[in-house]
């Protein structure tokens, strides 16, 4: 019926690209945040699309852009905790908030990773 429309529809997905560079696990974990290099108090979450260079945090609090953030990662099946350095680069009232890590602890990066390559799906 509106074949202009599903060519319209398909000619602008073609523009659009993945700005991730790195696979999301699609699961949720436990977080702890607060204002970096603030005395207040921490905020107990979810996360969820976590990866290795960033995670979206289930909150409806508005967080201003380009906030850091401290955030301790409680990763599932007690794998263990990750520390890390993030910064807002998006929010969404009923999405959450977009981190992008700036810094992940050396001695918890690893950790991190595994976890995340150790929980992806299995390519098909």
């Amino acid at each position: 019926m509106f074949k202009w429309l599903k060519t319209v529809k398909l000619n602008r997905l073609k523009k659009i690209k993945e700005k991730r560079s790195n696979p999301r696990l699609n699961t949720l974990v436990d977080v702890v945040y607060k204002l970096h290099n603030k005395n207040g108090s921490s905020i107990i979450s979810l996360a969820k699309d976590v990866s290795a260079s960033g995670m979206k945090i289930l909150q409806q609090k508005k967080v201003q852009l380009d906030t850091l953030l401290d955030i301790k990662i409680d990763l599932p099946q007690k794998e263990g905790l990750v520390s890390a350095l993030g910064k807002v680069v998006w929010y969404k009232r009923k999405g959450g908030i977009g981190i992008k890590f700036l810094m992940i602890r050396p001695n918890d990066e690893q950790k991190h990773f595994d976890y995340i390559e150790k929980h992806l799906p299995a390519e098909k």
